[in-house]
């Protein structure tokens, strides 16, 4: 799947912004918490850089049993318009023993949270992203396809939605790098959740590791 994100990356640039959709969310229900991820990708797109085969075949009937024997929620998305999958489970789900090849981590997406009386810090490995844009890096190597994916790439979005549930009222949100330096993301409140956005850019330009939230 790694060529195939590079290669949708790189023509998702050109093309237009919305062909492309990485959401994470983590959220409260039943009283437990849960975390989750959809990647859907335009079926147009798929046609244009040539793709015939499902891109997300790593994801087998036996491996999604087996998701699903230990709670992990299973969509696969496959219809006229898109193509892609989502997945949801308990953040203290048994996920250790899922093999993707390295494709896919679950672990990635179980926040870790430090709290206190006053509020506290939710993290969230940015995984699936790095290996989205850095794959997608490779592929577009001279300046002028840089440039002009660059331009595209300040549209695109990487999206996270938190339940308030989760975090009542969010203090900031910053993306960091492996150095440590921190890049300030968006927040708003839509419903009943806080979005957190930041542009691929940030993903493209920087060795992004983590998003880190400080709420009360």
């Amino acid at each position: 799947m790694k060529k195939f994100l590079a290669l949708l990356a790189v023509a998702a640039s050109f093309l237009f912004t919305s062909c492309v959709e990485i959401v994470q969310m983590v959220y409260m229900e039943n009283g437990k918490m849960k975390t989750g991820v959809r990647l859907v990708v335009n079926q147009s797109l798929m046609q244009m850089c040539g793709m015939d085969e499902n891109p997300f075949d790593f994801l087998d009937s036996t491996l999604v049993e087996k998701m699903e024997q230990k709670g992990v929620a299973v969509e696969m998305i496959n219809n006229d318009s898109d193509i892609g999958f989502g997945l949801a489970f308990d953040v203290d789900a048994d996920i250790d023993d899922f093999d993707t090849n390295g494709t896919l981590k679950l672990d990635d997406f179980i926040p870790k949270i430090k709290s206190n009386i006053t509020g506290g810090v939710l993290e969230m490995s940015m995984g699936l992203m790095g290996t989205f844009c850095e794959s997608a890096k490779k592929e577009s190597s001279d300046s002028e396809s840089q440039m002009y994916a660059k331009m595209m790439y300040d549209s695109m979005k990487y999206k996270m939605y938190v339940g308030k549930s989760v975090c009542k009222n969010i203090g900031n949100a910053y993306l960091v790098d492996g150095k440590g330096k921190k890049y300030p993301s968006d927040v708003y409140s839509v419903g009943d959740s806080y979005c957190i956005e930041s542009s691929f850019s940030k993903f493209m330009d920087n060795d992004i590791k983590k998003l880190v939230i400080t709420y009360y």
